[in-house]
């Protein structure tokens, strides 16, 4: 009788045995990638991380803190996203700012001109900006001021050195139309 009561428990035992060796490994599995996805996590390697998470959760549903992380992440890997955006779109703004401050110290207020407005459209607010706008196109007004005046002071000098000449040598009809 003890024989039989023997043999009928064995295979439950050994499947029990089985089952209880097949969980220990994949609780052993699970808490290796939950430590490898929360060291991805932590180092802010969101889309890795949250495939590990996956793989956890595939392993053994809801493993500790995981289902938590699995609702976040991707908001997480969102702001990452936003983040390295912003970053990137400063540091454009920043490199076409300093040109801009550059060429117009050069002078050159047309094309720093192009490239502060290419920061203000990109970047609104960005430094001194605004101010560099507003006092740029007063530069550029002047500088085409004193540009044509230039013009005209080169085009007037070749009929007054000509008028000069033709009263010093007492023609003066003829210098009077030059001056005029």
């Amino acid at each position: 009788k003890r024989v039989s009561f023997y043999l009928e428990r064995i295979d439950d035992d050994i499947i029990r045995e089985k089952e209880e060796s097949l969980a220990a490994v994949r609780s052993k599995r699970a808490e290796e990638m939950y430590n490898q996805a929360l060291a991805l996590y932590r180092s802010a390697e969101y889309d890795s991380a949250k495939e590990k998470f996956l793989a956890v959760d595939a392993v053994i549903a809801d493993y500790k803190d995981t289902g938590r992380y699995l609702k976040t992440i991707d908001a997480d890997i969102e702001k990452k996203r936003r983040d390295a955006d912003t970053r990137a779109k400063t540091e454009e703004a920043e490199a076409f700012y300093q040109q801009a401050v550059s060429l117009y110290r050069n002078g050159e207020n047309l094309d720093a001109k192009e490239k502060f407005v290419r920061v203000e459209v990109g970047y609104p607010d960005y430094k001194d900006v605004v101010k560099y706008l507003a006092t740029i196109d007063l530069d550029i007004e002047k500088k085409e001021r004193d540009e044509e005046l230039r013009r005209k002071v080169e085009e007037a000098e070749g009929p007054y050195r000509q008028g000069i000449a033709l009263y010093k040598d007492q023609e003066f009809a003829e210098a009077k139309k030059k001056f005029l």
